[in-house]
């Protein structure tokens, strides 16, 4: 990629390339020569303001507290300048000047007609809300975007003096460089997964950095899949960690396991709209799926096989069939929901799943057979399966808990590596013990803990 402008007449050579901008822009994107932004200087701080160290009202929603590159209350991308009413963030001066200062600009106007084909193929795949976020931007034509700042903290620009690389700019090209070779080949499909604040640089910013570098050494590809989400709020206030609004992992994990977090969060992932996050809710659902459903299940067995003899057997009957035809149908939804990262939708999955084997228990009552009776074992070699069938199912959502039933069926690494699918039936499970182990969850309190 190249990472130098072009000053006076176009001398800079590209870094690792050996070519001269003006003849690497001509096959690939240009960083233009000789451009002049406009910033805001503060007398009172001494210094230009770039980006977040500019406060204002934003020109299109009114937000008061617009910041220089992004207002929060509508997600328009923005320019220090284009606020009303600027003020520094650091000092408050509202006495600020207009200086140009030299920069280096991403061409993104030469590489508007290869994006509308990036998005035409990638973007039915993509999120509704990136998908928007793709289309609002290119509708309205892209515009060349300054990819440098006047501070002295970043990653210098070479031939610059002054200039570092905007942070998105460098970073995301971090993406690609930090992850193990070879992840970002043509042929890997590459997700993202973010807030919609971020929607329009995943979905153009980014792709127009990394297409634009492709050349005949270069095929880092642009992302496939983006999974834009809405807004998670804390009791509809947005989090907040300068004015400590919500919980936040210094805390989070001193309250509940990460298996719990994962679980309640993903079950009302915003997918369609801001979701609102509240302790209680989070309790209820917890408390209702993993203790009541998961956790009570595989309880109530762990009884009740120790109690079984080992060298009783019997033959599966139609309650059986049917079991395992209602968890195949949501072992199935299961992963089209994963395939699709319709997270809320393989949360549901997964209930259907639990509920499945609670009410296959309630209605064969084994506890009301006698040890020796071949039914009995029958039932609890199924109910062994289910908790199998569910350590395999439960693994891409709660990790640890996927191991700890794993364990409390002694699954060798075969079954502990197989796709649910693979696990649908008894196989394998004659005669083999259950170990008792503690509850699986602890009932979460309505009220937020002290940590």
């Amino acid at each position: 990629m190249c990472h130098r402008r072009a000053r006076n007449g176009g001398g800079a050579r590209c870094a690792g390339g050996g070519r001269s901008v003006s003849d690497y822009c001509a096959h690939n994107h240009a960083l233009q020569s000789d451009h002049y932004r406009r910033q805001l200087y503060s007398p009172t701080d001494g210094r230009t303001l770039p980006d977040r160290f500019v406060l204002g009202t934003c020109p299109r929603c009114g937000h008061p507290d617009a910041r220089g590159d992004q207002c929060d209350g509508c997600g328009q991308l923005l320019d220090p300048t284009d606020l009303r009413h600027p003020r520094s963030a650091l000092s408050g001066c509202r006495h600020l000047q207009l200086r140009a200062t030299e920069h280096a600009f991403l061409t993104l106007s030469q590489l508007q007609p290869r994006l509308r084909r990036y998005v035409d193929e990638h973007a039915p795949t993509w999120s509704p809300v990136a998908r928007a976020a793709a289309e609002a931007g290119l509708s309205v034509g892209l515009q060349d975007r300054c990819i440098t700042r006047d501070l002295d903290w970043g990653v210098p620009v070479p031939d610059l003096p002054g200039r570092v690389f905007w942070c998105w700019f460098d970073a995301p090209i971090a993406y690609a460089s930090l992850a193990p070779s070879g992840w970002w080949r043509e042929d890997v499909a590459v997700t993202h997964f973010l807030g919609k604040d971020n929607a329009w640089f995943h979905t153009l910013w980014l792709p127009a950095i990394l297409l634009g570098a492709q050349d005949e050494t270069n095929n880092t590809t642009a992302p496939r899949r983006v999974q834009a989400l809405h807004w998670l709020n804390w009791y509809g206030d947005k989090f907040s960690t300068s004015r400590r609004v919500g919980i936040f992992l210094d805390e989070a994990l001193q309250l509940l396991p990460a298996d719990v977090w994962r679980w309640g969060l993903l079950a009302q992932t915003p997918e369609t709209a801001d979701s609102r996050f509240a302790w209680e809710q989070l309790a209820a659902v917890v408390n209702k799926d993993l203790v009541g459903q998961l956790g009570n299940f595989v309880r109530r067995i762990q009884r009740l096989c120790a109690q079984q003899h080992a060298t009783v057997s019997g033959s599966a009957s139609g309650e059986e069939e049917a079991v395992w035809r209602g968890c195949r149908a949501q072992v199935r939804a299961l992963e089209e929901a994963l395939e699709d990262l319709r997270f809320r939708d393989a949360i549901g999955a997964l209930r259907a799943l639990f509920r499945i084997g609670n009410r296959y228990v309630d209605a064969q009552a084994p506890w009301s057979l006698p040890p020796s009776d071949a039914r009995r074992a029958v039932v609890l070699r199924t109910t062994r399966a289910l908790v199998r069938l569910y350590a395999s199912a439960v693994a891409e959502v709660m990790p640890c808990t996927s191991r700890t039933l794993f364990d409390a069926v002694a699954a060798g690494e075969t079954e502990r590596t197989a796709l649910p699918e693979a696990l649908l039936g008894d196989d394998g499970l004659v005669g083999r013990a259950v170990r008792e182990q503690p509850p699986l969850f602890a009932r979460v309190p309505a009220e937020v803990p002290d940590s």
